[in-house]
């Protein structure tokens, strides 16, 4: 009886050690260039691969402890080069395009996110899990995000949505305009931005503008009690 049951227990394991081979030699190393990306790639618990971040990649906080090779300045073209990863994630709008097209000019494969609508969160997510060979991961964190999202626009969304100030950034002091992300969250929750005629999506705005709305109707991108840039987060102790 043993010796039939051992070739069964040989094969189980000498199959689960080819398995688990061949997903250590396909593990693809990853570079990010913008924070969210490296909260995606964190989701999918794939950090291990994860060779370097962009400045201001500080969610998880582990993520902050990664070397940083990209800013708002520009990217450490010749750093990546030493880190030779397999794959990039880049932001297309948030990146330099030059930067971008001399990574791909160099051989790197680049992902390109791009996300418009809240629901593209997920959609990249999805595609960033199968480049990966983490499909199931990424649904598994996709699926109850759409969820939450349907919710969140079934509860809160109406016909016609409230103006709300949405208070962008203090010197210049800049809000949002109609289209631009956080305008699109705030549509979920039934609120619009005032600024929707503004010509861009992040107007510059004038401080005797704002005063004309009703300060009930301000919205800081951040808990009005946390401090922006060394100032209060709260925006009648400025204007």
């Amino acid at each position: 009886m043993k010796a039939m049951c051992r070739p069964g227990w040989l094969w189980l394991f000498v199959t689960g050690s080819m398995l688990l081979w061949s997903h250590l030699i396909s593990a693809k190393t990853v570079v990010t260039l913008s924070p969210h990306l490296a909260e995606w790639v964190y989701s999918l618990n794939y950090e291990d691969e994860l060779l370097a971040v962009s400045a201001h990649s500080d969610y998880p906080p582990s993520a902050a402890n990664k070397p940083v090779v990209a800013s708002y300045h520009g990217v450490d073209i010749k750093a990546i080069m030493k880190l030779d990863p397999d794959l990039i994630l880049a932001w297309q709008g948030g990146n330099k395009p030059q930067d971008i097209a001399r990574l791909q000019s160099l051989g790197f494969e680049v992902f390109l996110s791009q996300p418009v609508t809240p629901e593209d969160i997920a959609h990249e997510i999805n595609e960033l899990g199968e480049l990966l060979g983490l499909a199931n991961q990424a649904r598994a964190v996709t699926k109850p995000f759409l969820v939450g999202l349907k919710r969140l626009g079934d509860q809160y969304r109406t016909p016609t949505n409230k103006p709300v100030f949405y208070y962008l950034s203090n010197q210049p002091l800049m809000s949002v305009g109609a289209g631009s992300w956080p305008d699109r969250l705030l549509n979920y929750c039934g609120g619009q931005t005032i600024f929707a005629d503004a010509p861009v999506a992040y107007p510059q705005v004038s401080p005797r503008r704002c005063c004309v709305v009703s300060l009930r109707s301000s919205l800081p991108p951040m808990a009005s009690h946390w401090p922006m840039n060394g100032h209060s987060g709260n925006l009648t102790d400025r204007y």
